[in-house]
């Protein structure tokens, strides 16, 4: 019986003992996982904090990709509006070049309506204002006249020349788009040049109009 007994108590050291390694294997095995799991935790809150930090990098990328996108858009509006004024100042330009080409233009009408003028002056300080001499004309009407030329000249010298010769002017005003002629200009007489007329008649002249 106390051999039994001494027995059991034997067998029960050895099942303490066996189960007091186990435990202690457990406790390391235990102590080693909680070890592992803190290492990933801390890998983990290093993985959070790199998150984190690049999703920071990121905002800060998204913002400044959309302020780059907005300067973008500023130049953009802003190459359009200096796009559209060179547009209206080479149109301007166009319409100012035009315009001194039409300025041109008249001068160059002016300066020949001038020298018409002075070579008519000229002409006339040649001519003899005085009642034509044909004896046939003279015995029959003493007051004939031989009518002058009135064309390319101004409304002003056409009633100088005939009221230097004793008769009147009709001026008429005419509308016209020819580049050969100026504003002023005389086109049209009634009575040709060279034609035998009478003192104190009137005679119509055709000035342009623009």
């Amino acid at each position: 019986m106390a051999k039994i007994v001494t027995d059991k108590i034997n067998l029960t050291k050895e099942n303490t003992v066996e189960l007091e390694t186990q435990i202690t294997e457990k406790t390391k095995a235990l102590e080693t996982l909680t070890k592992q799991t803190a290492e990933k935790t801390k890998i983990v809150e290093q993985l959070e904090a790199q998150t984190t930090e690049k999703t920071k990098a990121l905002e800060t990328l998204s913002k400044q990709t959309a302020e780059k996108t907005k300067a973008v858009e500023q130049l953009e509006a802003q190459t359009t509006e200096k796009t559209k004024a060179l547009e209206t100042l080479t149109k301007q330009t166009a319409e100012k070049t035009k315009a001194v080409e039409q300025l041109d233009l008249q001068i160059s009408a002016r300066e020949k309506l001038l020298e018409q003028i002075i070579k008519r002056q000229q002409e006339l300080e040649q001519e003899k204002l005085e009642p034509i001499i044909d004896e046939k004309v003279s015995d029959s009407n003493p007051d004939a006249l031989r009518m002058p030329n009135l064309i390319g000249i101004t409304e002003t010298l056409c009633s100088q020349i005939l009221l230097s010769f004793g008769l009147n002017l009709d001026s008429i005003y005419q509308y016209t788009d020819k580049e050969d002629v100026v504003n002023g200009q005389s086109i049209k007489q009634s009575i040709p040049a060279g034609n035998i007329i009478n003192g104190g008649e009137t005679v119509a002249v055709v000035f342009v109009k623009k």
